[in-house]
């Protein structure tokens, strides 16, 4: 049986395939403990899951019947019953889906329909992630060697010390320049860096709105010392309600965007 927390229908957002309309089996289980992991809901022991056959989740995904991508995620999809997973394999390449399975790299475990997977998506986890023994340097060599066609790496760095450890990790891996394989670098966002962003959007529409307000008092001068009759006065303060307007939160375009955008 195999374990699924959840299978969806959505964009995949990482990788070489980032874009792509995919249906998402998610299963239960895995065998590190990033401290930033962002489906914790589905990585550890007390994780909700459903026990489900190969047919089982070939029923479900049905449904979806216009999108022919199939990503298999976790969670770590390799720590489930290694029969089951072939079997399901095997039954979604024979309705001609392509098969992206996405793993952290620790374990290749011998399937007998790996040739239908489409792509290895492989993401080794550096120290920052909290694991003390994440890389497995004979496994991802292995990858290369037999899979090299079909897969990339992909390693989540969150600062220049993540980045050399990236470095010194690929100088480490076998024919890995001979044999082209790609490599993806993705920043780590954590809470602290989109409060920091969400700041700093705030002090730049906060900067326009002052900029605004400086053209408004300069327009205001400007038509002050300009109005030399009475129709022209009226045609001065006509536009003087109109700046107003535009220097106002409401008036604004990009104060309402701004609006927009924080509710």
């Amino acid at each position: 049986m195999l374990k699924i927390h959840n299978i969806f229908r959505s964009i995949q957002g990482e990788g070489v395939d980032i874009g792509t309309p995919s249906i998402f089996i998610r299963f239960v289980g895995c065998s590190l403990r990033c401290k930033w992991c962002d489906t914790q809901y589905a990585s550890r022991d007390k994780s909700k899951y459903k026990e489900m056959t190969p047919f089982d989740v070939i029923a479900k995904i049905g449904s979806f019947y216009e999108t022919k991508s199939i990503t298999l995620t976790g969670g770590e999809p390799f720590i489930q019953d290694i029969k089951d997973l072939d079997k399901l394999i095997y039954e979604l390449k024979g309705r001609g889906y392509f098969i992206n399975i996405e793993t952290n790299g620790v374990a290749l475990p011998k399937l007998k329909y790996a040739k239908f997977i489409d792509r290895f998506s492989i993401s080794p986890k550096l120290k920052s992630s909290g694991n003390k023994k994440a890389i497995n340097l004979k496994i991802l060599n292995k990858y290369i060697n037999l899979y090299a066609h079909k897969m990339f790496l992909k390693f989540v760095i969150s600062d220049k010390k993540d980045f050399n450890e990236m470095l010194e990790i690929l100088s480490k891996l076998k024919d890995r320049q001979e044999k082209n394989i790609q490599i993806v670098v993705q920043p780590n966002i954590d809470d602290k860096i989109v409060k920091s962003i969400t700041k700093q959007n705030e002090r730049f529409f906060n900067f326009l709105s002052f900029l605004s307000f400086l053209s408004f008092l300069s327009f205001l001068f400007f038509l002050f010392f300009c109005s030399c009759s009475c129709s022209c006065s009226c045609f001065s303060f006509l536009i003087l309600i109109y700046i107003f307007l535009l220097s106002s939160d409401t008036g604004h375009p990009c104060s309402y965007a701004y609006s927009k955008q924080s509710k």
